[in-house]
């Protein structure tokens, strides 16, 4: 069976999703573009990502002052655990500080609201 294609909008950009896709991709191909916004410096992108109810709580203005965009090097999504309406992202995260590179796991929730998958801001 084919699967029938649609269009997000994310930021200035088009992705293309498949409806046939698992929740599971879906919010791994989210985190992949907030986190390709952050490298990339596309703070107002990632900021796009957040869940509606968290942009409520947080201004576009404070979020610019939270996001550190200096120290990130790479950023890989090695996987997501999903429930009906909440996921767990796992992600290999690479950065360099006081000159060092490092790398640490971290993790980050996701929630589906309005259909689609919105990043858990934390801050």
């Amino acid at each position: 069976m084919f699967g029938v294609a649609s269009c997000a909008n994310i930021g200035n950009e088009v992705k293309h999703l498949s409806i046939s896709m698992t929740p599971e991709q879906k919010v791994m191909q989210r985190a992949e573009a907030r986190w390709n916004a952050i490298l990339e410096g596309k703070v107002d992108v990632a900021y796009g990502i957040i869940s509606p109810a968290g942009r409520l709580r947080m201004p576009l203005e404070e979020y610019r002052l939270r996001v550190n965009t200096q120290y990130a090097r790479k950023v890989r999504v090695a996987s997501a655990t999903c429930e009906v309406e909440l996921c767990e992202v796992t992600l290999d995260f690479d950065y360099v500080l006081n000159g060092l590179p490092l790398s640490q796991v971290i993790t980050e929730k996701w929630v589906l609201d309005g259909g689609e998958w919105w990043f858990v801001y934390r801050g």
